[in-house]
């Protein structure tokens, strides 16, 4: 086997007290009244390592010598001082670890002569390597075969269901982190389970146990199977509306019972920024048993509702797996290209901030914003542009179709959201409705009541109050059966809308 070879560099400078370096011969040097001054050791070590240990012995040496060591990137080097005079052949032995007190990974070991007052050799690492028992199990019904793979190393074993297999690994390189995969075909070759362990594999040797779990299997599709990106294509329209599709993909919410479907997402993706790898499954009247996490196979009809990609008309629906976990997508402001998310799990790492409620009491929507709250424009306020003020603005929802919902999501404990409070870590599937995108949480959003309201106006100093009042509905015209004031002059005539609301007005501000 091959051994990497490193350049070990030993000096040795000899000076009389306060005068020049005496002459370098490649006889041993004559010590009797001079002063010696050993220079230092040095050597490279393999990227990895995180400390080291120098072992000198030999010459005049009664016990061995450990030499304090300092690591710097891949340079090792030590202070050669103190040594009886003499006999100049040593042996250096080297043993570099993974971080002190870690696993040994190299050891090596050099002969010199410092009788010459320089030395360069050659180092041989010897990569320090040990078994490893593997035991994999239990194995599932129509399992037979699994192969094990540590490192460079596969074993492979043929099985029968029930069993725990056991594999032998020699000589495995020794690492502070070391990961054993199992995985299990049936007798067409398909893999039908998996498990993975990582384990610290130190020189002792290891044994190590793998749980297998069985993997996700659908059906075979009557047609062509269609990935969820081709689904959604690259621009604002899905390039297949109208076609009926059969896609593969995991449960990232189920929103069935108020928004009348689920979110589903190609796990693997294709690797294509521009492609969203979700999409919206609209069940309607028809809801489906899913839960997050499932691994689902269906056939639907490619349709946009509202510049909304989805799949409607749902057939052949069957849930392949479960436990399948999506990571979600970090998103950042600017918020001006977010069609590549749309129907993907999301997360907005940075603090947003309540920054309107407009559609709180009737939708259970709430405006956030990246980078504080947002001010109009013209407001005198910080300069800003209403396209700056938009790309910086997403909206969270309730996952709910239903208008003027009865409780009001994301309430304080005081019972109410003002704008100003903040939101940290928001994660949810991203939608399109209403002519903007909207975060559907899949996790309870945790807001800090960062703007809390003042108990009183703070004083200003003055004597002048301002009040405000809507008097636009101060008079209304009811029908015969109504009650309530209708609007009328003095003479008992109604007037127009208009001239009612500044009539009504007019006296309140003369006051």
């Amino acid at each position: 086997m091959f051994k990497p070879a490193y350049v070990l560099s030993l000096t040795l400078l000899l000076a009389s007290c306060g005068q020049p370096a005496a002459p370098v011969t490649t006889t041993a040097p004559t010590l009797g009244t001079l002063g010696v001054q050993l220079d230092r050791l040095t050597f490279t070590v393999p990227e990895g390592v995180g400390h080291a240990e120098i072992e000198l012995s030999g010459g005049k040496l009664s016990a061995p010598l450990k030499l304090p060591a300092a690591l710097t990137g891949t340079q090792i080097s030590a202070e050669l001082a103190g040594l009886p005079r003499g006999n100049p052949n040593y042996v250096v032995k080297l043993r570099v670890y993974s971080q002190a007190g870690g696993v040994l990974l190299y050891t090596a070991q050099v002969n010199v002569n410092l009788a010459s007052g320089k030395f360069s050799a050659p180092v041989k690492w010897e990569r320090v390597s040990a078994p490893v028992t593997v035991t994999a199990g239990p194995v599932a019904a129509g399992t037979t075969r699994l192969t094990a793979t540590v490192g460079e190393q596969t074993l492979t074993q043929s099985v029968s269901a029930g069993q725990s297999v056991t594999f032998e690994f020699a000589g495995v390189p020794t690492a502070a982190q070391q990961t054993v995969t199992v995985i299990g075909q049936n007798a067409a070759g398909e893999t039908v389970q998996a498990g993975e362990a990582t384990f610290v594999h130190g020189g002792q040797g290891s044994k190590v146990e793998v749980a297998l779990s069985a993997l996700a299997s659908c059906p075979a599709p009557t047609g062509e199977l269609t990935t969820i990106p081709a689904v959604q294509g690259s621009g604002a329209v899905s390039p297949l509306v109208g076609q009926t599709v059969t896609v593969r993909g995991v449960v990232t919410a189920d929103f069935q019972a108020g928004l009348r479907g689920f979110f589903i997402q190609d796990a693997p993706g294709d690797g294509n920024d521009a492609t969203s790898d979700g999409v919206f499954v609209y069940t309607g009247t028809a809801p489906q048993q899913v839960n997050v996490g499932d691994l689902v196979q269906l056939s639907g009809t490619v349709a946009e509702f509202y510049e909304s990609t989805q799949l409607t008309t749902i057939s052949a629906f069957a849930t392949c797996g479960s436990g399948q976990p999506i990571q979600a997508v970090p998103v950042q402001a600017p918020f001006t290209d977010l069609e590549r998310f749309e129907g993907m799990a999301v997360t907005f790492p940075e603090t947003l901030t309540v920054t309107d409620n407009y559609g709180y009491g009737r939708y259970g929507e709430l405006g956030l914003s990246a980078g504080g709250r947002l001010f109009q424009p013209t407001g005198g306020n910080e300069p800003t542009t209403p396209a700056e003020n938009a790309a910086r603005r997403i909206v969270l929802d309730d996952a709910n179709t239903a208008q003027n919902p009865a409780e009001l999501p994301y309430l304080s404990a005081e019972g109410t959201r003002r704008t100003g409070d903040t939101v940290s870590g928001l994660t949810g599937v991203l939608s399109f409705a209403n002519g903007a995108y909207k975060v559907q949480p899949t996790q309870t959003p945790q807001f800090v009541n960062a703007n809390p309201r003042p108990a009183a106006p703070d004083e200003v100093g003055g004597t002048l109050k301002v009040a405000g009042a809507n008097v636009l509905n101060y008079f209304t015209t009811f029908g015969p059966n109504d009650r309530g004031r209708t609007a009328l002059t003095s003479s008992g005539a109604s007037r127009p809308r208009s001239w009612r609301c500044c009539a009504a007005w007019t006296p309140m501000w003369s006051r």
